[in-house]
C-alpha cells in the first residue's frame, strides 16, 4: 500500500486519499477475456525523412490529437490513441478524421475498421487518453 493511502471501510479494493494527494485509480478487471474496443486504425508516415526513419510513437499520438482537435466534430466518443507499432495507431472508430496529404510533415491515412479485445493485444502498448500523458502499458 503507498504511504498516503488508507483503505476504504465502504467497499473492497478501493482505496481513500488525502485530498492534498494524487489520486490513484487502480482496480481488478475481472471480464478481461469480454474486454474489447471499436477501433479505426490510421496509418501515419513521416514525410521527406529517409525511409528507415519511422515516427516515434509519441509523435504518431501527438499528431493524432492535434488532427482530434481540428476535427473535433468529426470525432466524438470517449477518446483514445494507441500507437500499436512504428507506423500505425489506433483511435475511436467513430472518429472520421480525413486523410492528410501533408500535416505537421506526416502523411495521415485511415486503413480500416477494428475491434481490439484485451485478449489479443500485444503484452506491451503506448497508449495516450484525453490529458495527453503518454505511458506504456503492461498487459497481464
Amino acid at each position: 500500500m503507498l504511504p498516503h493511502t488508507t483503505p476504504c471501510t465502504l467497499e473492497p479494493n478501493v482505496l481513500e486519499v488525502a485530498a492534498s494527494s494524487t489520486v490513484l485509480n487502480a482496480f481488478t478487471i475481472t471480464n478481461a477475456t469480454a474486454l474489447h474496443w471499436e477501433a479505426a486504425s490510421y496509418h501515419i508516415t513521416r514525410i521527406g525523412g529517409p525511409k528507415t526513419e519511422l515516427p516515434q510513437r509519441r509523435d504518431m499520438q501527438h499528431v493524432m490529437w492535434q488532427l482530434r482537435a481540428g476535427y473535433k466534430d468529426a470525432c466524438p466518443g470517449r477518446p483514445f490513441v494507441i500507437a500499436n507499432d512504428a507506423s500505425r495507431v489506433f483511435v475511436p472508430s467513430t472518429w472520421t478524421i480525413p486523410d492528410q496529404e501533408n500535416f505537421a510533415g506526416f502523411t495521415i491515412q485511415r486503413e480500416g475498421q477494428h475491434v481490439l479485445r484485451a485478449a489479443d493485444l500485444s503484452q506491451k502498448l503506448d497508449c495516450c487518453v484525453l490529458g495527453g500523458k503518454s505511458q506504456t502499458v503492461t498487459l497481464p
